[in-house]
C-alpha cells in the first residue's frame, strides 16, 4: 500500500497512471533484463504526480 492511496481527490489516478507506464516499460525491456514491477520508483512516482 503506496500512501496515496489515502489521498482521495487523486492518490488512485497517479497510482493508476504510474502502473500503466511501469507495465508499459516491463513489455519494452528486453527479455534478458531483470525488472522488478514490485519495486516502486519514487521519481517516476513523483513525476507522475
Amino acid at each position: 500500500m503506496h500512501v496515496l492511496w489515502q489521498e482521495e481527490s487523486w492518490g488512485e489516478r497517479v497510482l493508476l497512471h504510474y502502473a500503466s507506464r511501469v507495465r508499459t516499460n516491463w513489455h519494452d525491456a528486453p527479455p534478458a533484463e531483470c525488472f522488478n514491477i514490485a519495486a516502486i520508483n519514487e521519481t517516476l512516482m513523483n513525476s507522475i504526480a
